[in-house]
């Protein structure tokens, strides 16, 4: 005859034959889920937006012969900025949803002032020098 006692204890063997698997699952999927929520490291640009500094972005595409002569124009005219690659940053578009933009309203190259964290002025298919001008004339008169 088989005991009480040993009836509950396979029964409760069992029960937890079931439960630790499941548990074990549930909590590699929380630890998982709270590593890559707070272990993003953001980029050193969208911490320089986060903390509400000012600062030129150009967007560029690096097939675009264009964007190629838009970086030189901004080399000469000693602006600092940073760049995104449309094809090769895998942070564009957290980049842009940090400073409220979609992909569809950038084309290449597309230069941003980004005034204290938030976007100020843009510049969309830029094509010249008095383009740039303009942009950089318009972020200051947002400046003041």
């Amino acid at each position: 005859m088989v005991d009480k006692d040993d009836v509950e204890l396979i029964d409760l063997l069992r029960k937890l034959k079931i439960t630790i698997p499941v548990i074990i699952i549930f909590s590699v999927l929380l630890i998982t889920i709270l590593i890559k929520k707070f272990n993003s490291t953001d980029t050193e640009l969208i911490k320089k937006i986060k903390n509400n500094e000012s600062l030129y972005i150009l967007v560029y595409d690096n097939k675009c012969d264009k964007c190629k002569q838009i970086k030189e124009i901004l080399k000469e005219k000693k602006i600092y900025y940073y760049e995104i690659n449309t094809n090769k940053d895998k942070n564009y578009n957290k980049t842009l949803k940090e400073l409220n933009m979609k992909e569809y309203e950038i084309i290449s190259p597309t230069l941003l002032y980004i005034n204290e964290g938030k976007l100020s002025v843009s510049a969309i298919d830029i094509k010249n020098a008095e383009t740039i001008d303009a942009l950089i004339e318009n972020g200051k008169t947002n400046n003041q």
